[in-house]
C-alpha cells in the first residue's frame, strides 16, 4: 500500500495504485502531494483595479472607490446611501455624487436652507445699521451738547 505513508498534505485523498499513488487534492491546493496552495489570483479576476486578496479554494476582491460586486465589475451608486436633504435629486457620477437642490436650499447636501443664509447676511447688516445708529445717536448728542456748550458759553461772556 503506497498511501500508507499518507503522502497526500492538506486533507488531500490517496488512492493507491500499482507501485504508486496519486492524491486527490482539496479545494485550493494542487501538486503530486497536494502540498502547493492553488493561487486563485493567478487569473486576476478583479476587474477596474481591484485588488484580489488569495484565499484557501476562493479569492476576495477589494474594490477601489466607486466600483463593487464579486469582481468589482459595476459601478457603485453613491445614492444608494440618500445623501442630498430636503427633496434634492442625487446625480450618481463616477465616484461622486451631485446634489440638485431645490431653489430654496443650498449646500454640498442641499443641507442648508437659502432663507437662513439671508437671515445670517441680514443679522450682519442689523449689527451694522445698529452700530450706525449708535454713532449717528452719538454724534447728534455730541452736536446737541456742543451747541448748548456754545449757547451757554455765549451767555455767559455776555
Amino acid at each position: 500500500d503506497d498511501c500508507v505513508s499518507d503522502p497526500c498534505k492538506n486533507k488531500g485523498v490517496c488512492n493507491d495504485g500499482i507501485n504508486m499513488y496519486y492524491c486527490e487534492c482539496s479545494l485550493g491546493y494542487t501538486g503530486r502531494d497536494c502540498d502547493q496552495s492553488y493561487d486563485e489570483c493567478a487569473s486576476d479576476p478583479c476587474q477596474n483595479n481591484g485588488q484580489c486578496i488569495d484565499g484557501i479554494g476562493m479569492y476576495t476582491c477589494k474594490c477601489g472607490l466607486g466600483f463593487t460586486g464579486v469582481n468589482c465589475e459595476r459601478h457603485a451608486d453613491e445614492c444608494i446611501s440618500n445623501p442630498c436633504k430636503n427633496g434634492a435629486q442625487c446625480v450618481d457620477g463616477l465616484k461622486q455624487y451631485l446634489c440638485s437642490c431645490p431653489e430654496r436650499f443650498t449646500g454640498v447636501n442641499c443641507e442648508r436652507g437659502k432663507f437662513l443664509e439671508f437671515l445670517k447676511h441680514l443679522s450682519y447688516m442689523t449689527d451694522i445699521l445698529q452700530i450706525a445708529q449708535a454713532a449717528l445717536i452719538s454724534l447728534s448728542w455730541s452736536i446737541f451738547l456742543g451747541h448748548w456748550k456754545r449757547d451757554t458759553t455765549c451767555k455767559l461772556s455776555s
